[in-house]
């Protein structure tokens, strides 16, 4: 369906809002009269950028919250239906569930397999999680002392910062070496 693609919903935010916020999406935005700027959701290199460089949580936690929203009531309905004729489609078939039916000829064969390995990989990487959580707990307790918890708007943010300072990867200085125009002239020529 179209909802998402034909999607116009923005949210308002001031200078002050986008502090971290590189110029190049700044001047990405259009501005309204009262000098906000309007934030078009649908546009995920804006996301990407304001979630990864806004210093403000409060920020990055309205932005990506409307985000994550977009078009939720009209799409929550169109999910129903689809899992509703899943469902169906795969009774009259004569499976158990729609997974029942999709894994029937693949290497899982079960539903119970691919759950089964999904909780031998969730066993495997939580530990990994848990460490690079704390790593970046520790960068937000440089800007928050008392925090004690990366919240999901927090996690962008910085595992950007850890990727600039830990390992001077900066994406808008390398984006300087790459316009994109010539990137994609060269890209196509492949």
């Amino acid at each position: 369906n179209g909802n998402l693609s034909q999607d116009k919903t923005h949210i308002k935010l001031t200078q002050k809002e986008l502090i971290g916020v590189p110029a190049s999406t700044i001047a990405q935005m259009k501005k309204n009269k009262k000098g906000e700027y309007l934030v078009r959701l649908r546009i995920s290199s804006l996301y990407i950028s304001i979630v990864r460089n806004a210093k403000d949580p409060n920020v990055r936690r309205k932005v990506m919250i409307a985000f994550e929203n977009i078009q939720a009531e009209k799409n929550i309905k169109i999910l129903e239906q689809i899992l509703d004729l899943r469902y169906k489609m795969a009774k009259m078939l004569g499976f158990e569930t729609y997974a029942h039916f999709v894994l029937a000829d693949r290497m899982a064969r079960h539903p119970s397999k691919s759950f089964a390995f999904l909780k031998d990989l969730q066993k495997k990487l939580t530990p990994k999680m848990n460490a690079e959580l704390k790593v970046l707990l520790k960068l937000k307790q440089k800007d928050y002392p008392k925090a004690k918890k990366i919240e999901p708007w927090d996690w962008r943010y910085y595992a950007y910062q850890l990727k600039k300072t830990k390992y001077a990867v900066d994406t808008e200085k390398i984006r300087q070496y790459y316009p994109l125009e010539h990137v994609m002239t060269k890209v196509f020529f492949i």
